[in-house]
């Protein structure tokens, strides 16, 4: 289905990585295709991006227009923003479960809207609501227990490295990489069944490229002895695992 966007004179928008200006007189354009699209008043910079809540917009909009799975790449800098901002406020803490949620399935346009709420809130003072979770169905209660038990042993892996012979990391690491694998493998069988909510399928939808992310972290850890990169591993599992007990 196109999308229809209606210009001002002058007025700039985003797709993909173009930026369309428009001429001196009105104008609608009919978009047809996935590629990201954000009006001018939307986007962020650095120089604007001044509060907690607008460097975490600035980053999830560059996840938003970031090609294909390059968009993973960001993740690491959205968790570490997530986390300062919940450190100094522990209140919003449920709210951004709903936005990670969104990055985990890839619904960054809708992650932008919640954080836009949340730079107003910024701006009056104000908490941001919650949105209340669905009841998850027993698979995705399973699935979210077996990231979280898997994110455990990774931290156990991270906060232990120097103790920890390479075997006991490799076989850590390894076995998340087979967890995700195992999701990623059923995806195909899980698109065709019936019943499945929007949401659910945008999160089928990306485990392909989480999981080739997974991919390339682990082999990272393992070949190069690069233990930074387990919290990213951390991160996206946890937050998968709200993903799931919110779909």
């Amino acid at each position: 289905m196109a999308l229809l966007i209606d210009l001002k004179p002058h007025e700039k928008v985003l797709v993909g990585n173009t930026l369309i200006t428009n001429d001196k007189q009105k104008t609608r354009l009919r978009i047809e295709g996935d590629a990201p699209i954000l009006r001018e008043k939307d986007t962020m910079n650095d120089a604007d991006a001044n509060t907690p809540a607008k460097k975490l917009y600035l980053i999830i909009q560059n996840i938003y227009l970031a090609p294909g799975s390059d968009a993973m790449n960001e993740f690491s800098n959205y968790f570490s923003q997530l986390k300062s901002i919940v450190d100094i406020a522990p209140h919003v803490e449920i709210f951004f479960n709903q936005v990670s949620a969104h990055i985990i399935q890839g619904t960054y346009y809708k992650a932008l809207k919640l954080i836009q709420d949340l730079i107003n809130c910024e701006e009056s003072g104000e908490a941001p609501s919650t949105l209340n979770p669905k009841e998850p169905s027993n698979r995705n209660k399973m699935e979210a227990q077996l990231l979280n038990q898997a994110a455990d042993q990774l931290v156990d892996v991270q906060n232990n490295w120097d103790a920890l012979n390479i075997d006991d990391i490799e076989n850590t690491i390894s076995y998340n990489r087979k967890l995700w694998m195992a999701f990623f493998d059923g995806v195909n069988d899980d698109k065709t069944s019936p019943k499945k909510s929007t949401d659910q399928f945008n999160l089928l939808n990306n485990i392909v490229n989480l999981y080739q992310f997974i991919y390339s972290s682990s082999t990272d850890i393992i070949k190069n002895k690069d233990k930074n990169k387990i919290q990213s591993l951390i991160d996206i599992n946890r937050a998968t695992a709200t993903a799931l007990l919110s779909s």
